[in-house]
């Protein structure tokens, strides 16, 4: 047990160093949180360090989105990312979204790209309750592209407050910042049911809550009363603007 324990605090540590790393620019230490997430089974998480890896003209990057992409079953897109890795002066191809293909679509580039400009951002209205701001949270994950997105009834949730299929987020309107156990406790619901992680703060977060939603990938959001979210870190940012 301690070796496992032990196990997991070293990887835990090393995506410290490596997203410290990636943020001042190492390309390999994008590739290395690239290969950590598609480890612990956040492909999307994956796709956004080789992403970012890729657009360096990082070729062990490019090859590990042309698998990931044939993986997932978009396999035109996969032939996209193959030719690019031969020829880096191309267009770089598209993202996979966080929304699945459906079982009988034959999925393309147009369908795994989703364009920001062919969706409407949700009305924005006044948050008077928490409640509120967990249906916005809603509207505003189906925005970002997890299409089944909704918000949990009232009652004990296990800290879950919108559930989607390949996502889960929290959502506090608290008078204070949101703290690190915070995060670690959605986290770990997360994990433990093989998806990923939203948070949405009304008044932001701690310096060390932030530091430790860096180093395991978790996009921060900060909302106002119209329930606006402002990305508080990259993965937040670049959900917003899939």
């Amino acid at each position: 047990m301690g070796t496992l324990v032990r196990g997991k605090y070293q990887t835990e540590k090393a995506k410290s160093w490596f997203v410290m790393a990636a943020n001042l620019g190492s390309i390999e230490a994008m590739y290395e949180l690239g290969l950590i997430a598609n480890k612990e089974n956040f492909s999307l998480l994956a796709q956004d360090w080789w992403y970012q890896a890729a657009t360096h003209k990082h070729l062990p990057s490019i090859n590990k989105l042309a698998e990931l992409t044939y993986r997932k079953g978009f396999r035109e897109l996969s032939l996209q990312w193959s030719s690019f890795g031969r020829n880096t002066q191309a267009e770089i191809p598209g993202k996979l979204t966080p929304a699945k293909p459906s079982q009988n679509d034959d999925p393309t580039p147009d369908s795994a790209t989703n364009n920001a400009s062919n969706r409407r951002k949700p009305i924005l209205r006044l948050i008077r309750a928490p409640k509120d701001a967990e249906d916005v949270a809603a509207e505003w994950k189906r925005y970002m592209g997890f299409i089944d997105a909704t918000s949990t009834p009232v009652g004990p949730d296990c800290g879950l407050d919108v559930i989607s299929t390949e996502a889960v987020a929290q959502v506090k309107m608290e008078g204070v910042p949101t703290s690190r156990p915070i995060l670690q406790a959605l986290h770990g619901v997360a994990q433990a049911e093989d998806k990923r992680g939203l948070f949405f703060s009304l008044n932001g977060y701690t310096k060390e809550a932030q530091v430790w939603g860096d180093s395991v990938g978790m996009p921060l959001f900060q909302f106002d009363l119209q329930g606006e979210p402002r990305p508080v870190n990259q993965f937040a940012r670049r959900l917003l603007e899939v």
